[in-house]
């Protein structure tokens, strides 16, 4: 089952003129990192990087990626066509999966 991560980078995009530098090298990393395991896709675009893995297990590609350098942050995520009816029925889905038990709103008053 193909299976897609969103990466969020740490200092990188501090990195001024040599910004996309540093992003290739992240990219070679992620490449490295995940060959043994089945890269499909690895890319860079609009100041964060996609990973696409094929028949890789979700939790095995958490656990890679967590000790990848440079990352800040990642998020499973799905990659879907820009159809209205398909993202609202997408939405619907993951959220039915969500155990919304113990959801509360609270109200942050500034000091």
């Amino acid at each position: 089952m193909k299976q897609s991560y969103l990466i969020h980078y740490d200092e990188i995009c501090l990195k001024k003129g040599n910004r996309k530098h540093f992003e290739n090298i992240l990219v070679r990393n992620l490449k490295n990192a995940f060959n043994p395991l089945g890269v499909n896709r690895v890319f860079a675009k609009r100041n964060r990087t996609w990973l696409e893995t094929e028949d890789i297990d979700r939790e095995i590609g958490i656990s890679v990626l967590s000790k990848v350098s440079g990352i800040c942050d990642f998020s499973p995520a799905e990659i879907l066509e820009s159809d209205p009816e398909l993202l609202s029925a997408k939405a619907v889905e993951l959220a039915r999966a969500v155990d919304c038990s113990a959801f509360s709103l609270v109200e942050l008053i500034p000091p």
